[in-house]
């Protein structure tokens, strides 16, 4: 069975691996590379697009976290009531995303 609440958990675990990747390659690439290179760097030319992409890479590495604290909370909780099943995912969209 794919379709349980633990593989929809891991499935945003990893998605939130996954844009946390890409933005922090985005940042590395474009901005430290460009700073490195550059005697006019990109982040003096566009201050707004590079705080966008800070800003995305320190969100998806803060849902990363959560996502994993999600996990174990859905793994207590599991666990402290073996025989019922958690009906809905929804507190634990709003806390991981």
């Amino acid at each position: 069975q794919l379709q349980c609440h633990r593989i929809t958990l891991h499935k945003n675990l990893f998605f939130s691996f996954v844009c946390s990747g890409v933005t922090i390659i985005a940042y590395e690439t474009v901005i430290m590379h460009d700073t490195i290179t550059s005697p006019d760097p990109i982040k003096d030319r566009n201050k707004a697009g590079c705080k966008i992409i800070m800003i995305l890479s320190k969100y998806f590495r803060i849902t990363n976290y959560m996502w994993m604290f999600c996990e174990g909370y859905y793994l207590h909780k599991l666990i402290a009531s073996a025989f019922h099943e958690q009906k809905n995912l929804v507190v634990f969209y709003l806390i991981g995303w």
